[in-house]
């Protein structure tokens, strides 16, 4: 196997650990208070709840596969591949919750893979700039801090609704993905050891160290 397969092995083993992981932790939500709580409430409910806890494990195993994936393939090629922990979950949750998974939620997950498919064949996962410079660190910090934290706030305000479901998505979303970013950065330069790490751009305070 080359090392984009085994990437893309690995790739598709996290998602799979992280569709567990997020369906059992929306059933732990889901049933652990039938009241209205704010989210600082309902974590600490979670907290007491082992259902919680072992979605958490399997949070773990798919960070840590990602970054084994993440040290033989792509940025690109990990992250999309992280998409279709939606198409495991779908089938997950229909057997946990005794459910039939409906055609337009087939139909939906069909045209997520179709757009996966395409968006690995135009991105090229081999090719490209794998790092960037602290400048562009700074940069995608200045725009992305301040979008995610309205989004919270957006969030806030419409409590309870469909809309404020979305807005934390996007907010994970787009955490996860600069959680990946940051993880190759990191695993590339791991091999010079931890002088190595804080001296890399992903690991912000090591501009200071040069």
């Amino acid at each position: 196997m080359s090392k984009v397969d085994v990437a893309a092995l690995l790739a598709l083993c996290a998602a799979l650990a992280s569709a567990v992981g997020d369906v059992i932790r929306q059933r732990s939500a889901q049933e652990i208070t039938d009241k209205q709580v704010g989210h600082l409430e309902l974590f600490r409910m979670s907290l007491r709840d082992t259902r919680w806890w072992l979605g958490g494990l399997a949070a773990i195993v798919n960070y840590s596969l990602q970054a084994g994936a993440l040290a033989w393939g792509s940025v690109v090629l990990v992250t999309a591949l992280q998409v279709t922990g939606l198409l495991f979950a779908l089938p997950i949750y229909a057997r946990l919750t005794k459910r039939r998974v409906t055609r337009w939620e087939w139909v939906w997950a069909v045209i997520l893979a179709g757009a996966l498919a395409v968006v690995i064949i135009v991105g090229d996962p081999a090719s490209g700039q794998q790092r960037a410079s602290v400048e562009m660190w700074v940069i995608v910090g200045l725009v992305m801090v301040p979008l995610l934290v309205s989004c919270v706030l957006a969030a806030r305000i419409w409590a309870g609704s469909p809309f404020a479901a979305v807005l934390l998505a996007v907010v994970a979303g787009s955490s996860l993905a600069l959680f990946a970013v940051l993880t190759k950065g990191i695993v590339e330069v791991s091999e010079d050891g931890p002088m190595g790490v804080l001296r890399s751009p992903e690991f912000i305070p090591g501009y200071f160290w040069r």
